[in-house]
This record gives structure tokens, C-alpha cells and sequence, in this order.
């Protein structure tokens, strides 16, 4: 009897142990997932916001510019003059931002009237010349824009930069944001501007937490945590969110 009541007893304590451990480790488990949860929940928080203000900081540049004395002016009366000192707003604003690769001002038939580049290979900003101005009265941003209502602002995807038909090397992530210009409720064009993302992505993706994907509506990743599998879209034999989980 002495060793069936010990074998009892110290089978019970191990059952005891054994449960009591597990019911700890489901309880660490869980305050473990609800602060990651909760640190999820506060990132996504941070990094929507921050999207969203530096979205809300474009479209108040646009809106700048189409409420503008000077816009308004040269809209009425198309005078070289007035063009002239339009030119000059567009190239402060777009000295002032740092990101604007381009802004442009174009007609409502779709031809360019004003266009701001920022040099790829220095920090200056070109005016570039009536005779190098281009119809985009075919583009999709200027036909989507254009069906617009006063004070909407269109949004792109956020894509690479392409230039002469190919994509530019290295990497330039590029976010359109535009609208269209209104003077005495007439449509007079739209204005859009080219923004370099790099700057935001890196911002929004940046954990020291969570691998961080960045997933467009179609599946295609946009930022891997391995960035040799960003750009799903547009580079061969990468895998789409569907292909990776």
C-alpha cells in the first residue's frame, strides 16, 4: 500500500505539474499574441496615417496651384506674361518639395502647357521648353482625371518609373497624384505631379517587429521583406502574394 499511495500521489503532482504548465503556457501564449496584436494594430495605425498625411500634403499642393491668382490669370488670359509667372510657381513649389519628379499643367485638349522635370542626375529643375511639350490627351491619367468633379483628386498605383518604353535603373518608385482646373465653371485642364515614393515606402515597410509585405489589389507585391522579390508586376519570374502564401 505504501508504494501504490506514493505512486498515486506523486502521479497526481505530475498530472497537477502538467497541467498547471500548460495552462501557464496558454496564458503566456496569449498575452504573447494579444501584445503582438496590439503592436500590429498600432503599427498599421501609424504607418495609415502617415500615408494619408503625406497624401493629404500632395493634394493640397494641386489644390495650391488650381486656386492660385496666378493659374487663374493665365487661364483668362493666356498671356505670355502670365505664363511666364505661372512657370515660375510651378518651379517653386516643386524646388520646395524635394520628391516631385514632375509637375505638369495640361490644356483640355491634353497637351502639356507647363512642365517642371527634376534632373535625374543633379538636384536642379528644368522649365522645359514649348517645343518638347507632348499630347497626352490618350493617357490614361488624363482621360480618368478629366472625368473628375471639381476639388476630386485622382490617384495612381504606385509603379516604377519608365522611361523611353523601358523601366529606369535604378528603381524609381513613382505615385501620381492630379486634378482637374476649374475657372468660372468651365474645365481649363488638369494638373499632376510625379511623386518619387522611395522615400514612403521605406517608411511604411520599416518594422523592427514584422516582416512587412506590401501587397497591391491584384495579389502583386510591391515590397518583399527580401527585396530581390519586390515588384512582382513588373519583373520576371517574381511570385505573387497567391504563389507565396
Amino acid at each position: 500500500y505504501y508504494f501504490i499511495f506514493t505512486f498515486y500521489f506523486l502521479g497526481f503532482g505530475v498530472i497537477v505539474a502538467l497541467i498547471t504548465s500548460l495552462i501557464n503556457y496558454n496564458t503566456s501564449f496569449t498575452d504573447i499574441d494579444n501584445k503582438l496584436k496590439n503592436i500590429a494594430i498600432s503599427e498599421i495605425a501609424f504607418k495609415r496615417e502617415f500615408l494619408i498625411d503625406y497624401i493629404d500634403q500632395t493634394e493640397n499642393l494641386l489644390y495650391s496651384i488650381a486656386r492660385n491668382e496666378l493659374t487663374i490669370r493665365y487661364l483668362k488670359s493666356g498671356d505670355a506674361s502670365d505664363k511666364k509667372n505661372l512657370n515660375n510657381l510651378f518651379y517653386a513649389l516643386s524646388y520646395a518639395n524635394k520628391e516631385i519628379m514632375q509637375l505638369r499643367y495640361l490644356d483640355t485638349a491634353g497637351k502639356e502647357i507647363i512642365r517642371i522635370d527634376r534632373d535625374k542626375k543633379t538636384p536642379e529643375l528644368l522649365i522645359v521648353p514649348e517645343n518638347k511639350m507632348q499630347d497626352k490627351s490618350q493617357r490614361y491619367y488624363f482621360l480618368e482625371t478629366s472625368l473628375l468633379m471639381a476639388n476630386q483628386f485622382w490617384h495612381s498605383n504606385i509603379d516604377l518609373n519608365v522611361e523611353q518604353g523601358k523601366i529606369e535603373v535604378p528603381f524609381k518608385p513613382t505615385f501620381r497624384v492630379a486634378m482637374i482646373v476649374v475657372v468660372e465653371n468651365q474645365f481649363k485642364g488638369i494638373i499632376i505631379a510625379n511623386i518619387l515614393f522611395e522615400n514612403v515606402l521605406k517608411t511604411i515597410t520599416n518594422s523592427n517587429n514584422f516582416h512587412i509585405y506590401l501587397i497591391d489589389k491584384d495579389g502583386e507585391i510591391i515590397h518583399h521583406p527580401n527585396r530581390s522579390g519586390s515588384w512582382s508586376k513588373y519583373l520576371d519570374n517574381k511570385q505573387t502574394l497567391f504563389e507565396l502564401f
